[in-house]
Parts: C-alpha cells; sequence; structure tokens
C-alpha cells in the first residue's frame, strides 16, 4: 500500500498540484478546504463542520422522518454487506439465502440509541440527503434538492453551510466535471467496515466528524486480483475476497493487488474517481461522512476505467441470449475462440450466437484497443461466473430448526450403549429434555433380565387381582 497524497487547498501551489491528480484521475486528499467550513481562527463561516455531530443532529433531523437507511451487522460482526435485493431472487442461479447484513428504515434519534447502547450488533447509516431534483442556491450554482420532511434545519445546513461556490470554482469547474447530482451522508461506529466496491460515478468524501481509513485500488486490477461478484449476483459490485482472511486457494491473484490508503480525517476531502475500488473503516465511535456525487463532465475516461463497465455490458448481452449456468461457458468459447465446434451455422440460434460473439469482440477492441478481446474475456471468466455455496454454508431454514443444532461428544457406556434406557436416566438426570426410548427387560444380557417364566407368573397374578 501507497498513501494517497495529501495536499493544502490554502496553498496556492499545493492546491494546483491536487487539480493535475483529479485531472488525471488519481485520488487525492485535500485539507484546510472550505466545502464544510472554514476552521481558521476568527473565520466568520464555521459550516457543518463546527456544529454536526450526532447530538446535534438527533435535533436537526425531524424526528417523525423514518426513513433514514440503517444497515444491521450479524451479532459480533463488524462488517456491513449491502446487497439488491431485486436480484436475490429465490432459486435463481445466484440465489443468497440469508444476506448476512439486514436493512432498517429508522429516523436519526433512533439510529443513535442504537449505535450508543447495543452490545452485540452494530448499525451503520448510508443515506441519501439531497437529489431529488435540482434548486438554485449559493450564487446561482445548481445544486440537488433536499429531500422532503428530512428537517427543516438540517435542510438549511445543507444549503447554507456547505460552501457550494468554492466546491464549484475550485474544484468542479477547473476539472471540467458536471454539476453535483446526490449528496448522501454516511454514519458509523468505530470498526464498522465496508468491503470493497465500487462505483460508476465521481465521488468526492468530505469527513465532517471522526476518522475513517479508506483503501482505494485501481480499476484496472478489477479482473486481475480483485474478482467481483458478477452482474446478476445480489452482492454486485461488491468484491468476491474478504479482505481480512484471504482464500489464496480460491483467489490466487489477490496476492498481487496494490492499493492508496488514507486516514480522512474531519475537514478533510477526498477525491474518488469512478470506478475505482474502495474499502473503507470508521476509526471513531461518531463518525461522519458526505459524499457529493458529481456528473462526468467532459472529463475523458481513461482505459482503466472502461474495463469494468466493459465487463458488465459483455455480462448483459450475454444474458439475453443464455442463461447464467451457461455464460462461463461461452465466453470461455469466445475467448479461447473455439465457436466454430459450438455452432451449427444453418440455424437461427447459430446465427444469433455468431451475431452476439461479433459484437462482444467488436466492442472490446474499441474500448481498450485493437487485438485485446482474448486477453480480457479470459480475464473477465477468471475465477467469476460460478456459483457462490459459501454464502450459505450456516443458513439456517427456520421451519426446521429453532437454532444452531449442537453436537456433543458420546460418553456413553457399554452398558448404555446396549441398553438406551440407562443413558436416558443419565441424561435426565443432568438436566437434558430427552424423548424415552423403548428398551427390554428380557433381553438376558439386560442387567435387570426378567425370565420369561417369571413374567408369565407376574402376569397371570396381577389379571388375578384384577379379577
Amino acid at each position: 500500500q501507497s498513501q494517497i497524497p495529501k495536499y493544502r487547498a490554502t496553498d496556492l501551489v499545493e492546491l494546483n498540484k491536487a487539480l493535475d491528480c483529479i485531472r488525471r484521475g488519481t485520488p487525492v486528499v485535500l485539507k484546510d478546504c472550505q466545502i464544510l467550513g472554514d476552521q481558521s481562527k476568527g473565520s466568520s463561516y464555521p459550516g457543518v463542520l463546527a456544529k454536526w455531530n450526532y447530538d446535534y443532529l438527533c435535533t436537526a433531523f425531524n424526528d417523525d422522518f423514518k426513513e433514514l437507511h440503517t444497515m444491521i451487522s450479524l451479532p459480533e460482526v463488524n462488517r456491513f454487506q449491502p446487497y439488491d435485493e431485486d436480484k436475490n431472487v429465490f432459486g435463481s442461479y445466484y440465489h443468497v439465502r440469508e444476506p448476512e447484513t439486514e436493512r432498517m428504515s429508522t429516523s436519526f434519534s433512533e439510529y443513535v440509541q442504537c449505535a450508543r447502547k447495543w452490545t452485540d450488533r452494530r448499525i451503520m447509516m448510508q443515506t441519501p440527503l439531497m437529489g431529488q431534483n435540482v434548486q438554485t442556491v449559493a450564487n446561482q450554482h445548481l445544486v440537488p434538492q433536499t429531500r422532503d420532511h428530512i428537517g427543516e434545519t438540517v435542510a438549511t445546513d445543507l444549503n447554507n453551510d456547505i460552501n457550494w461556490t468554492w466546491l464549484h470554482n475550485e474544484i468542479l469547474s477547473p476539472c471540467k466535471f458536471g454539476g453535483v447530482f446526490q449528496v448522501g451522508m454516511m454514519c458509523g461506529e468505530r470498526n464498522s467496515l465496508i468491503p470493497a466496491h465500487y462505483t460508476g460515478v465521481e465521488s468526492i468524501i468530505a469527513q465532517v466528524a471522526g476518522r475513517r481509513k479508506i483503501l482505494l485500488m485501481n480499476p484496472s486490477q478489477s479482473f486481475q486480483g480483485l474478482y467481483p461478484y458478477p452482474l446478476a449476483h445480489t452482492y454486485d459490485r461488491y468484491s468476491m475476497i474478504d479482505f481480512d482472511a484471504p482464500n489464496y486457494d480460491n483467489w490466487p491473484k489477490f496476492a498481487e493487488v496494490k492499493g492508496q490508503v488514507c486516514i480522512l480525517e474531519a475537514g478533510e476531502v477526498l477525491y474518488c474517481p469512478m470506478w475505482w475500488w474502495r474499502h473503507s473503516q470508521c476509526l471513531e465511535d461518531e463518525c461522519i461522512s458526505l459524499e457529493f456525487s458529481v456528473h462526468q463532465g467532459s472529463r475523458v475516461r481513461t482505459i482503466d476505467m472502461a474495463k469494468l463497465p466493459l465487463g458488465r455490458t459483455l455480462e448483459t448481452r450475454l444474458g439475453r441470449l443464455e442463461t447464467l449456468k451457461d455464460m462461463k461457458k461461452w465466453l470461455e468459447i469466445i475467448g479461447k475462440a473455439e465457436e466454430a465446434e459450438w455452432i451449427n451455422l444453418s440455424t437461427p440460434a447459430g446465427h444469433k450466437r455468431i451475431q452476439m460473439i461479433t459484437s462482444i469482440r467488436d466492442e472490446v477492441d474499441i474500448c481498450l484497443g485493437a487485438a485485446q478481446w482474448q486477453t480480457f474475456i479470459l480475464q473477465l471468466i477468471d475465477c467469476r461466473l460460478d456459483p457462490t455455496p459459501w454464502l450459505n454454508v450456516n443458513f439456517r431454514d427456520p421451519l426446521y430448526l429453532k437454532d444452531k443444532p449442537i453436537h456433543l461428544p458420546d460418553t456413553r457406556t457399554e452398558i448404555e450403549r446396549k441398553f438406551p434406557e440407562f443413558f436416558y436416566h443419565r441424561l435426565k438426570a443432568e438436566g437434558y429434555d430427552v424423548h424415552r426410548s423403548p428398551m427390554s427387560v428380557f433381553n438376558p444380557q439386560h442387567p435387570d433380565f426378567i425370565h420369561k417364566d417369571t413374567a408369565n407368573y407376574k402376569q397371570a397374578q396381577l389379571q388375578g387381582r384384577n379379577q
């Protein structure tokens, strides 16, 4: 890992260096910028940086607004794995029977109450605050509109206490970005982690409170070590690798992946280029970030940035003609140029497949350069597009199991193995709730063996008494 460079926005030379990084499409951190407010001594513009914390936001948000998106982790787990519910269809090829992260809509005060009191589980908030339409504020700059019913105080802070003029004049306009079309807020506890994922938009992440560790990885490594889930998977846009415990047998090229890391302090701003992978972790009990999603504008996309959207396009195009189960097989056929052995050109289906194969190869060569289709397609299917059974290993069907079964060692004696009645009495004495097993005292090996003649005498004696 290398460090993401940090430059001071108050120094003209350093600001120009930061803008050069942004123009080249590489990550950079800006310190002392005025997007969230000016913290210099005697400043008349404190912004949201001076007042936004959990206690303030509990009063600023409308407490009746219970549509803030939160995630709940598994017990004693610090990772949050968002998923696409629309793609998690029962019986599908990539169906995950029990996603590890639960989702819930709450008010901000309810989120804070859970974050401060829960000890077994963790909770994290990722929710949009602005983005329904556009409105004109800050000297005629178009910015997203705040969500309805979110709270008058929060809406005022977003419109007036964020320096939209500085953001537009110092970053967006010089680097040929488009406008901001969405602003989201992330709140998390200490060690709360979002695993490696990518987004297809340009992002500017501003740290409001606390500290956050962010690892960024170049999209050129997407199919050479980061192994993204397939497009049709419910964990689409996330890496299949657990960075805390990587399985190098299943994902051998992950050992070659390199990234850039930074500790984002309160008041600092990180530029995260589109399609770059990010892996983030909160480092303090109260961590608040704002993420500005920005239109690409007239910026040119690099070849490295083209690989992920190209892979998604190929999976989409092939998925219209073939099943998910056959997708990897056909991409391998295309990559190895073996279609002549598999396709009957005299049939309509064969003609459609040849057209599809030609369009896929042309698409790759247009995006990545001539004669690149074979290398890219074989990288695209490497350790991908297979079922993901490890995600269902710990699934428990609620119709059959109330909890995980407990396996105890076999401590039965020889007598208890032959005659379960003795084992039954011992388990009852130890407090276990067990069902009685039938036994036969007529077995000659039983310690309380009853001879047949004796049994008949006792039975006749009982019948005589009843009469």
